[in-house]
């Protein structure tokens, strides 16, 4: 419930190119689903379920392992959230959170929203610098304390010529609030399962997380 957007035609394209889904609740479940060589965190309300989140240490190591033992991780806005170091609720109460982005993600009274022209800023397992995709951002929350030497996901471009860069990349981890439909370059879901088939687990598998 805490992770409940994703396109459904991501997870059909992610099927397509190999990967076999399995579900998993950061709210409840103790570590990631047996066999599992990749990880998708999507968007949704994490500010909402912050206490539940919170208090799953278990899966918070059990990320950090797979970070650790190069499994591609993809989060989006939601997941985002959850990755960095703590959040901070609309009543100003702060949860710890997995930590494998510095800062912390605060709500605020303002909406981010609109359409996205994102370049690649960085080589990785999803994208080579300079390949363009479009999204869309949706959030009231912002990530403060991001060090300004983190390689960035995107460089977002806006009409008026802007500028300025997005997420990051952080070993195996690609997370930002730009929210893909993967149909629109369907290579990224290929892309995906070709990360998690050479990581050093056994069976191929994609995650994603719940109610996804």
């Amino acid at each position: 419930p805490a992770f409940s957007f994703l396109y459904p035609g991501n997870l059909e394209l992610l099927t397509y190119a190999g990967a076999e889904l399995q579900e998993f609740r950061p709210t409840e479940d103790p570590g990631l689903p047996a066999g599992v060589r990749g990880v998708i965190l999507s968007g949704g309300f994490p500010e909402v379920y912050a206490e539940a989140l919170s208090q799953n240490r278990r899966l918070h190591a059990a990320l950090r392992r797979a970070h650790a033992q190069g499994l591609p991780i993809y989060a989006e806005c939601g997941g985002l959230m959850y990755l960095t170091q703590t959040l901070v609720d609309g009543e100003g109460r702060a949860y710890p959170m997995v930590g494998l982005l510095p800062g912390r993600s605060v709500m605020t009274r303002h909406l981010v929203l609109g359409y996205r022209e994102a370049e690649a800023a960085t080589d990785a397992w999803l994208m080579q610098a300079g390949e363009r995709v479009r999204g869309h951002e949706f959030h009231f929350s912002r990530w403060q304390g991001r060090p300004e030497g983190l390689p960035p996901a995107y460089w977002l471009h806006d009409p008026q010529g802007q500028t300025v860069p997005e997420g990051a990349v952080v070993g195996s981890l690609w997370a930002s609030y730009v929210h893909l439909h993967f149909w629109s370059r369907p290579e990224l879901a290929v892309r995906f399962v070709q990360a998690a088939a050479g990581s050093p687990q056994s069976a191929v598998r994609g995650a994603q997380s719940a109610a996804c």
